[in-house]
Protein backbone atom coordinates (compact mmCIF):
# COMPACT_ATOMS: atom_id res chain seq x y z
CA UNK A 1 0.00 0.00 0.00
CA UNK A 2 1.35 3.48 -0.59
CA UNK A 3 0.90 6.49 1.64
CA UNK A 4 -1.49 9.03 -0.13
CA UNK A 5 0.64 11.66 -1.94
CA UNK A 6 2.39 11.63 -5.99
CA UNK A 7 4.67 9.23 -7.48
CA UNK A 8 6.59 10.41 -10.52
CA UNK A 9 7.93 7.89 -12.64
CA UNK A 10 11.24 8.97 -14.26
CA UNK A 11 13.60 6.29 -16.29
CA UNK A 12 16.72 7.56 -19.04
CA UNK A 13 14.61 4.73 -21.56
CA UNK A 14 11.03 6.67 -20.87
CA UNK A 15 12.62 9.75 -22.59
CA UNK A 16 14.43 7.74 -24.89
CA UNK A 17 11.77 6.19 -26.70
CA UNK A 18 10.29 9.42 -26.74
CA UNK A 19 13.02 11.43 -28.39
CA UNK A 20 12.94 8.55 -30.90
CA UNK A 21 9.27 9.10 -31.91
CA UNK A 22 9.76 13.07 -32.00
CA UNK A 23 12.51 12.99 -34.28
CA UNK A 24 10.95 10.07 -36.39
CA UNK A 25 13.54 7.56 -35.60
CA UNK A 26 11.02 4.59 -34.19
CA UNK A 27 8.19 2.82 -35.21
CA UNK A 28 6.51 2.81 -32.28
CA UNK A 29 2.97 2.32 -33.28
CA UNK A 30 0.48 -0.50 -33.44
CA UNK A 31 2.69 -4.33 -34.29
CA UNK A 32 5.48 -3.74 -31.78
CA UNK A 33 5.67 -6.59 -29.44
CA UNK A 34 5.84 -5.36 -25.45
CA UNK A 35 9.56 -6.22 -25.21
CA UNK A 36 10.07 -3.31 -27.56
CA UNK A 37 8.50 -0.66 -25.54
CA UNK A 38 9.58 0.68 -22.45
CA UNK A 39 7.39 -0.92 -19.52
CA UNK A 40 7.11 0.69 -16.00
CA UNK A 41 5.88 -1.51 -13.68
CA UNK A 42 5.49 -5.30 -14.67
CA UNK A 43 3.76 -8.34 -12.39
CA UNK A 44 4.35 -11.56 -13.54
CA UNK A 45 2.69 -14.72 -12.44
CA UNK A 46 1.00 -13.19 -9.23
CA UNK A 47 -1.64 -15.38 -7.17
CA UNK A 48 -4.23 -13.06 -5.03
CA UNK A 49 -2.23 -10.14 -4.78
CA UNK A 50 -3.66 -6.12 -4.39
CA UNK A 51 -2.21 -3.14 -5.16
CA UNK A 52 -3.53 -0.35 -3.23
CA UNK A 53 -2.42 3.22 -4.11
CA UNK A 54 -3.41 4.64 -1.37
CA UNK A 55 -5.99 7.54 -2.73
CA UNK A 56 -2.57 8.49 -4.22
CA UNK A 57 -1.74 10.51 -8.16
CA UNK A 58 0.67 8.01 -10.29
CA UNK A 59 2.70 10.63 -13.13
CA UNK A 60 4.46 8.56 -15.42
CA UNK A 61 7.32 11.05 -17.57
CA UNK A 62 7.94 10.25 -21.09
CA UNK A 63 6.78 7.30 -23.41
CA UNK A 64 5.83 3.89 -21.58
CA UNK A 65 3.27 1.55 -20.68
CA UNK A 66 2.55 2.23 -16.80
CA UNK A 67 1.22 -1.37 -16.11
CA UNK A 68 1.55 -4.71 -17.27
CA UNK A 69 0.19 -7.51 -15.84
CA UNK A 70 0.80 -11.63 -17.19
CA UNK A 71 -0.57 -14.22 -16.20
CA UNK A 72 -1.80 -12.89 -12.87
CA UNK A 73 -5.09 -14.88 -10.50
CA UNK A 74 -7.40 -13.16 -8.34
CA UNK A 75 -5.47 -9.57 -8.87
CA UNK A 76 -6.83 -6.17 -7.73
CA UNK A 77 -6.25 -3.09 -8.49
CA UNK A 78 -7.48 0.59 -6.68
CA UNK A 79 -5.96 3.37 -6.09
CA UNK A 80 -6.92 6.91 -7.82
CA UNK A 81 -9.79 9.78 -7.30
CA UNK A 82 -10.36 11.73 -10.45
CA UNK A 83 -10.16 15.08 -11.46
CA UNK A 84 -11.72 18.00 -13.41
CA UNK A 85 -11.81 19.29 -16.20
CA UNK A 86 -14.28 22.20 -17.63
CA UNK A 87 -15.32 21.17 -21.31
CA UNK A 88 -14.88 23.42 -24.94
CA UNK A 89 -13.87 22.97 -28.41
CA UNK A 90 -9.85 22.17 -28.62
CA UNK A 91 -8.15 21.04 -31.61
CA UNK A 92 -6.10 18.05 -31.04
CA UNK A 93 -2.68 16.89 -33.08
CA UNK A 94 -1.43 13.03 -32.01
CA UNK A 95 2.23 12.41 -32.35
CA UNK A 96 1.08 8.52 -31.74
CA UNK A 97 -2.18 6.51 -32.44
CA UNK A 98 -1.47 3.51 -30.43
CA UNK A 99 1.73 2.96 -28.34
CA UNK A 100 0.49 0.76 -26.08
CA UNK A 101 -1.96 0.77 -23.31
CA UNK A 102 -2.01 2.17 -19.60
CA UNK A 103 -2.97 -1.42 -18.07
CA UNK A 104 -2.30 -4.96 -19.32
CA UNK A 105 -4.37 -7.71 -18.21
CA UNK A 106 -2.84 -10.91 -19.91
CA UNK A 107 -3.72 -14.30 -19.58
CA UNK A 108 -5.38 -13.38 -16.00
CA UNK A 109 -8.33 -14.38 -14.42
CA UNK A 110 -10.40 -13.13 -11.44
CA UNK A 111 -9.33 -9.54 -12.01
CA UNK A 112 -11.27 -6.64 -9.87
CA UNK A 113 -9.85 -2.78 -10.60
CA UNK A 114 -11.51 -0.27 -8.58
CA UNK A 115 -11.42 3.36 -7.86
CA UNK A 116 -9.12 3.94 -10.48
CA UNK A 117 -9.06 6.96 -12.50
CA UNK A 118 -6.85 7.14 -15.96
CA UNK A 119 -6.37 10.98 -17.30
CA UNK A 120 -3.95 10.28 -20.40
CA UNK A 121 -2.63 6.87 -22.34
CA UNK A 122 -0.67 7.50 -25.61
CA UNK A 123 -2.88 4.21 -26.71
CA UNK A 124 -5.32 2.15 -25.13
CA UNK A 125 -6.38 2.66 -21.79
CA UNK A 126 -7.15 -0.75 -20.50
CA UNK A 127 -6.46 -4.23 -22.34
CA UNK A 128 -7.54 -7.80 -21.60
CA UNK A 129 -6.27 -10.46 -23.41
CA UNK A 130 -6.70 -13.75 -23.35
CA UNK A 131 -7.89 -13.22 -19.86
CA UNK A 132 -11.18 -14.48 -17.93
CA UNK A 133 -13.63 -12.57 -15.44
CA UNK A 134 -12.71 -8.72 -14.90
CA UNK A 135 -14.76 -6.57 -13.37
CA UNK A 136 -14.75 -3.07 -12.92
CA UNK A 137 -16.32 -0.88 -10.15
CA UNK A 138 -15.76 2.95 -10.16
CA UNK A 139 -13.14 3.56 -13.23
CA UNK A 140 -12.67 6.90 -14.47
CA UNK A 141 -11.18 7.28 -17.83
CA UNK A 142 -11.05 11.28 -17.99
CA UNK A 143 -8.86 14.00 -19.27
CA UNK A 144 -6.71 15.50 -16.50
CA UNK A 145 -6.50 19.54 -16.22
CA UNK A 146 -5.55 20.81 -19.37
CA UNK A 147 -5.91 17.83 -21.51
CA UNK A 148 -8.35 17.59 -24.15
CA UNK A 149 -7.44 14.01 -24.35
CA UNK A 150 -7.61 11.55 -22.39
CA UNK A 151 -6.69 7.95 -24.49
CA UNK A 152 -6.00 8.13 -27.68
CA UNK A 153 -8.03 5.58 -28.70
CA UNK A 154 -10.04 2.83 -26.76
CA UNK A 155 -10.89 3.29 -23.11
CA UNK A 156 -11.06 -0.16 -22.37
CA UNK A 157 -10.43 -3.64 -25.25
CA UNK A 158 -10.87 -7.32 -24.36
CA UNK A 159 -9.60 -9.35 -26.84
CA UNK A 160 -9.99 -13.28 -26.65
CA UNK A 161 -11.59 -13.66 -23.03
CA UNK A 162 -14.10 -15.61 -21.18
CA UNK A 163 -16.69 -15.11 -18.41
CA UNK A 164 -17.91 -12.34 -17.44
CA UNK A 165 -16.48 -8.77 -18.25
CA UNK A 166 -18.48 -6.56 -16.11
CA UNK A 167 -18.73 -2.44 -15.45
CA UNK A 168 -20.69 -0.71 -12.40
CA UNK A 169 -20.58 3.04 -12.11
CA UNK A 170 -18.13 3.56 -14.35
CA UNK A 171 -17.59 6.50 -16.53
CA UNK A 172 -15.28 7.60 -19.82
CA UNK A 173 -14.92 10.84 -21.52
CA UNK A 174 -12.31 11.92 -24.01
CA UNK A 175 -10.96 8.97 -25.43
CA UNK A 176 -10.30 8.41 -29.16
CA UNK A 177 -12.18 5.63 -29.45
CA UNK A 178 -14.80 3.20 -27.92
CA UNK A 179 -15.38 3.49 -24.49
CA UNK A 180 -15.30 -0.43 -24.45
CA UNK A 181 -14.38 -2.73 -27.21
CA UNK A 182 -14.97 -6.26 -26.97
CA UNK A 183 -14.01 -8.81 -29.71
CA UNK A 184 -11.98 -11.86 -31.04
CA UNK A 185 -10.12 -12.96 -33.92
CA UNK A 186 -11.48 -14.30 -37.07
CA UNK A 187 -9.65 -15.67 -39.54
CA UNK A 188 -10.73 -15.02 -43.83
CA UNK A 189 -9.44 -18.39 -45.65
CA UNK A 190 -10.14 -19.87 -49.30
CA UNK A 191 -10.47 -17.09 -51.51
CA UNK A 192 -8.97 -16.71 -54.65
CA UNK A 193 -6.41 -18.78 -54.46
CA UNK A 194 -5.04 -17.63 -51.31
CA UNK A 195 -5.40 -20.32 -48.07
CA UNK A 196 -5.28 -17.48 -44.96
CA UNK A 197 -5.84 -13.95 -44.43
CA UNK A 198 -4.51 -13.50 -41.14
CA UNK A 199 -4.94 -9.27 -39.91
CA UNK A 200 -4.26 -7.81 -36.68
CA UNK A 201 -4.07 -11.11 -34.38
CA UNK A 202 -2.13 -12.83 -32.04
CA UNK A 203 -0.99 -16.33 -30.63
CA UNK A 204 -2.60 -18.22 -33.32
CA UNK A 205 -1.17 -21.75 -34.53
CA UNK A 206 -2.42 -22.93 -38.27
CA UNK A 207 -1.13 -26.53 -37.82
CA UNK A 208 -2.24 -30.20 -39.34
CA UNK A 209 -3.89 -28.29 -42.32
CA UNK A 210 -4.12 -29.55 -46.05
CA UNK A 211 -3.93 -27.17 -48.01
CA UNK A 212 -4.68 -28.01 -51.58
CA UNK A 213 -4.89 -25.71 -54.98
CA UNK A 214 -3.51 -22.32 -52.94
CA UNK A 215 -1.34 -20.26 -55.31
CA UNK A 216 -0.64 -18.68 -51.32
CA UNK A 217 -0.60 -20.33 -48.41
CA UNK A 218 -1.27 -17.09 -46.20
CA UNK A 219 -0.99 -13.17 -46.51
CA UNK A 220 -0.08 -11.70 -42.25
CA UNK A 221 -0.60 -8.21 -41.73
CA UNK A 222 -0.48 -6.77 -38.04
CA UNK A 223 0.09 -10.32 -36.27
CA UNK A 224 2.45 -11.22 -34.16
CA UNK A 225 3.27 -15.04 -32.56
CA UNK A 226 1.76 -16.71 -35.64
CA UNK A 227 3.09 -20.52 -35.93
CA UNK A 228 2.82 -22.65 -38.56
CA UNK A 229 3.49 -26.30 -37.81
CA UNK A 230 2.93 -29.68 -39.98
CA UNK A 231 0.73 -28.27 -42.63
CA UNK A 232 0.58 -30.01 -46.46
CA UNK A 233 0.29 -28.26 -49.75
CA UNK A 234 -0.34 -29.71 -53.09
CA UNK A 235 1.78 -27.27 -54.50
CA UNK A 236 5.84 -26.74 -53.92
CA UNK A 237 6.10 -22.94 -54.74
CA UNK A 238 3.37 -22.04 -52.59
CA UNK A 239 4.70 -18.98 -49.50
CA UNK A 240 3.34 -16.72 -47.29
CA UNK A 241 3.42 -13.22 -47.34
CA UNK A 242 4.34 -11.16 -43.94
CA UNK A 243 3.10 -7.51 -43.66
CA UNK A 244 4.90 -4.70 -43.00
CA UNK A 245 2.69 -4.60 -39.90
CA UNK A 246 4.43 -7.77 -38.51
CA UNK A 247 7.04 -8.90 -35.93
CA UNK A 248 9.08 -11.03 -37.87
CA UNK A 249 10.65 -12.61 -35.23
CA UNK A 250 7.54 -14.17 -33.96
CA UNK A 251 6.12 -15.81 -36.94
CA UNK A 252 7.39 -19.69 -36.98
CA UNK A 253 7.00 -21.26 -39.86
CA UNK A 254 7.92 -24.08 -39.08
CA UNK A 255 7.87 -26.85 -41.65
CA UNK A 256 6.96 -24.64 -44.32
CA UNK A 257 10.78 -23.35 -44.42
Amino acid sequence: MFERGRYDFKHPSFLEQYDQVMKHGAQMDLGQALEQKSVALRLEDMCDFEWDGGDSEFVFHGLVQPFACLRCRSLKLHYARPQGLQPGMHLVMRHLMNYRMGILFYECSGVQVYDVTLHYIPGMGIIGHRSENLAFTRLKVKPGIGRVLSTNTDATHFISCKGEISFTACSFEGMGDDAVNVHGFYIIYGRGGLGLRIQSAEDVIVADNQFNGCSQIAELDHSRHIRFRGNRYDRDNAGIAIGEGCVDKTIELGDEQ
